[in-house]
């Protein structure tokens, strides 16, 4: 059984990335950022890699199950009208309930995958911010943190697909 963690328990990268190079500083003390700047440098871009990595594993985690909604419920609807058509109507009024689910959990995890990659390119985008600030490169400066997306058309459509299959086992299992 999976332990719910506290939110005050979660740390995301970045703020490990800040609390390690402010309690273990890479520049002896008395010695100028300056003077050592490719140690430093070398923590940042490491960092950089690590939360680009991770940000490109959620996003790709996230298409795939957006992918996977798609041809599954392509299927689902093919085999339900194919068992509408036939008068197999349990048969048609399961596939309705398991399109729900489907379309829930793809919803559920497509989500949770997405706010993954909004927190990790949030700290993609301040550790590049850091690393040009090192090396004063401005060009490298994409862009600042991007606001918190709004979930409510996704929500929507989601909800609206789950209430149509629903409807449809309905039907199916009425008929």
């Amino acid at each position: 059984m999976a332990a719910i963690v506290p939110a005050w328990w979660r740390v995301d990268l970045f703020d490990a990335v800040i609390w390690a190079s402010q309690s273990f500083p890479v520049t002896p003390p008395g010695a100028s950022p300056s003077s050592q700047p490719e140690a430093s440098n070398d923590l940042l871009i490491a960092a950089l890699n690590h939360a680009w990595a991770a940000h490109e594993a959620r996003t790709n985690r996230g298409l795939q199950v957006a992918n996977y909604y798609l041809v599954s419920t392509a299927i689902l609807a093919t085999a339900y009208v194919s068992a509408i058509t036939a008068n197999l109507n349990m048969i048609a009024g399961v596939l309705g309930i398991y399109e729900a689910i489907t379309t829930f959990l793809a919803y559920r995890i497509g989500r949770g995958q997405a706010e993954g990659a909004w927190r990790e390119g949030n700290a993609v985008a301040e550790l590049r911010a850091r690393v040009a600030d090192d090396l004063r490169l401005e060009k490298f400066q994409v862009r600042q943190n991007k606001p918190r997306p709004s979930w409510w058309p996704s929500k929507a459509a989601f909800s609206a697909a789950t209430a149509l299959a629903v409807s449809a086992a309905s039907y199916a299992f009425l008929r």
